[in-house]
């Protein structure tokens, strides 16, 4: 307990330390900014491009997340600056503006898969160190530039006040503390201190690199399932999840829909987390309205499935395949064949790598349907693979 008392304290001493420095290099910026000589209006521009030098910060602080990653051969997932979204796609990423829900506000993130091919320790310490340090990097050069004659009157104040915040951004998150996330301080420690690959509470990191690499929900270790699944809740929820797919993928729909049923019973059973799952829910939701669909043949299952625009943000393969199925269930073959191509585009420009071999398996059941619904005059279809690649 004790031990658990010093180690809270520690962290808000560290968030402390970390708002007053933070706090100084704004400060400091505007004192720089506020010098300028640009008329009666000059506080106001100097605080206002003070406040627009943050975010600038931060997209350099998550550069470097995002550099450390790829140089360690991380697929980068998903990348926050303040409530601007970004998802990562092999082509053309997509981005939204998406303010953060309140209570887990934080300036910016990346959100990477391990790669497993690599040793763990070596891999995050680069992709967290890098975001600092790119800040301090940043500041070092600003300083040094500074020492150039011959600046214009106004390149000087700017410098100044930029290299001061990313200075203040590079120092405060070098501190160990934690809040709705933890600080890269503090996770720069938790890696240093590691000492296997094979830690259970590594286990979900282990199942997304797995997933993410190419490897498809069947194959998943059973060890890591286990591990989630003895958890306290919402870790067990993950595994459900994946069990869905393998039985997706197998063809086993009644299976699917005990699983989604156990799903959705583990979160009645614990309400508090549904709000933090709600996003979980919505996919598990849909998920077995589609395998109800299929499993009857019946399309009115997915009539009030419809994804929010949160989901369908996030998982963009999943509605074109629910409305592929609706198609095949009416008998509309090319409609069904139009939206499954649709899917699997979006399944092929994920940066997980199990997606599209995912789709590819879900879809051959949903063609199987199609042609089960032709008349009998029609000519066989072709093969939904080669319809696909064309």
């Amino acid at each position: 307990m004790e031990g658990h008392r010093s180690k809270h304290w520690t962290s808000k001493l560290g968030y402390l330390l970390r708002v007053v420095i933070f706090g100084a290099g704004f400060f400091f910026s505007y004192y720089c900014l506020a010098r300028m000589e640009l008329g009666p209006a000059t506080p106001i521009i100097a605080w206002l491009i003070a406040v627009l030098l943050q975010p600038i910060a931060v997209v350099v602080h998550e550069g470097g997340h995002y550099l450390g990653a790829r140089w360690m051969g991380m697929p980068v997932l998903q990348i926050r600056i303040g409530a601007v979204d970004i998802r990562v796609r092999r082509k053309l990423w997509a981005m939204r503006w998406s303010p953060q829900p309140k209570g887990r506000k934080y300036g910016g993130l990346v959100v990477a898969a391990l790669n497993l091919q690599r040793p763990l320790r070596t891999q995050m310490l680069l992709m967290v160190l890098l975001g600092p340090l790119l800040n301090l990097l940043v500041a070092a050069l600003l300083f040094g530039v500074l020492q150039w004659p011959g600046l214009p009157p106004l390149a000087a104040p700017l410098a100044t006040a930029f290299a001061a915040i990313n200075l203040a951004m590079g120092v405060s998150n070098l501190l160990p503390w934690g809040g709705v996330t933890a600080s890269d301080g503090k996770r720069l420690l938790q890696w240093l201190r590691h000492d296997r690959d094979d830690r259970p509470d590594l286990a979900f990191a282990r199942l997304q690199a797995r997933l993410v690499a190419g490897t498809t929900a069947e194959h998943l270790p059973e060890v890591d399932l286990a591990e989630l699944e003895s958890r306290p809740m919402p870790a067990p929820l993950i595994p459900l999840l994946y069990r869905l797919k393998a039985a997706q993928h197998r063809g086993a729909w009644d299976e699917a829909i005990g699983y989604a049923d156990r799903f959705e019973a583990l979160l009645r059973d614990a309400p508090a987390f549904a709000k933090l799952t709600k996003q979980l829910a919505a996919y598990a939701k849909t998920e077995s309205a589609f395998c109800i669909a299929i499993h009857r043949r019946d399309a009115s299952a997915l009539d009030e499935a419809t994804p929010s625009r949160e989901l369908a943000w996030s998982e963009p393969a999943l509605w074109p395949r629910c409305l592929a199925l609706q198609a095949a269930l009416a008998g509309r073959r090319e409609e069904s064949l139009r939206l499954l191509a649709q899917a699997m585009r979006h399944a092929r420009n994920s940066p997980d790598r199990s997606l599209a071999k995912s789709e590819q398996m879900i879809g051959r059941y949903i063609m199987h349907i199609a042609e089960e619904r032709l008349p009998a005059a029609v000519p066989p279809m072709p093969t939904y693979t080669t319809q696909i690649a064309s």
